[in-house]
């Protein structure tokens, strides 16, 4: 019962953490709002979908060219094949706290 439980517990709550989007190449990628400032304002992450991870946001401040703080949330600029199943993250104390996968389509 207990296994039960904690499946359900899982599938409820673990989909919910990753986001995917579909964009284009050469578009832009407005982030979900639980990324941005004022709901979230710390360090957001970006990992490609070969491991190598980079801080790109860090207290409502673009570390990175390519993201954009602006009024309405964060855009990240000029999508390449590159950036297809790259995660943005964001953490609280060493752990995941939402996370969005980009897809990027032809």
């Amino acid at each position: 019962m207990w296994l039960i439980f904690l499946l359900l517990t899982l599938v409820t709550f673990g989909s919910s953490i990753l986001h995917t989007e579909d964009v284009c190449y050469g578009t832009k990628y407005l982030l979900p709002a639980s990324f941005t400032p004022p709901v979230y304002n710390k360090t957001i992450t970006y990992t490609t979908k070969g491991g190598d991870s980079k801080n790109v946001v860090n207290n409502g401040q673009s570390l990175d060219s390519r993201f954009q703080v602006i009024k309405n949330g964060i855009e990240m600029l000029d999508l390449t094949e590159q950036d297809n199943e790259a995660v943005l993250s964001t953490e609280e104390q060493n752990s995941i706290n939402s996370a969005s996968e980009i897809v990027v389509v032809r």
